[in-house]
């Protein structure tokens, strides 16, 4: 006895969404993978030469069988999971080398703030030892010309020169 069928063909519009591709898909290997009295155990849906050619999912079906998250994740949670890894890797791939160059980033933006706060500060210290000088100049001078007026009548210049190696000292200790 000799059985005459037409072959029958999934085919699916080129636009088709993926997801709906493999749903498709999983729906005729659940349905046809039965084995009957004309067929053996998963010998149908079969990736068969035909005239139209197979798509990307149905090709990576047929080769591997559903998606890793379709078998342990409900449909809607592995196609959002599946899509995320999708952008996130390029997105990653960014990223990381914009992370890894922020800690040299601050630090360099820190040491440059530091350095600026420390030149103003060496200039407020040069200031201030700069008036120390004046003022410790003036109160000699007017030491100098009290003493001289109300004691020996001595003039100012040789208390002067006696009181130079006080200023050093005392310039010195200012430094430091």
């Amino acid at each position: 006895m000799i059985l005459f069928a037409p072959k029958t063909s999934l085919v699916v519009h080129k636009d088709l969404h993926p997801a709906i591709q493999y749903l498709l898909l999983d729906a005729a290997m659940q349905i046809h993978s039965r084995p009957g009295i004309f067929q053996h155990a998963n010998q149908f849906p079969a990736a068969e030469g035909i005239d139209i050619p197979l798509s990307r999912e149905a090709l990576q079906f047929y080769k591997s069988g559903r998606p890793f998250l379709h078998n342990y994740l409900p449909f809607w949670v592995a196609e959002l999971f599946g899509t995320l890894i999708l952008l996130l890797i390029p997105l990653l791939g960014v990223l990381y080398p914009m992370i890894r160059s922020l800690p040299p980033l601050y630090d360099w933006l820190m040491r440059s703030k530091i350095t600026r706060i420390y030149g103003e500060l060496r200039f407020l210290e040069d200031e201030i030892i700069d008036a120390r000088r004046r003022s410790s100049s003036a109160t000699l001078a007017l030491r100098c010309f009290s003493r001289s007026r109300a004691r020996t009548r001595r003039p100012c210049a040789q208390t002067a020169s006696a009181a130079a190696p006080l200023l050093d000292l005392g310039s010195r200790q200012g430094d430091g």
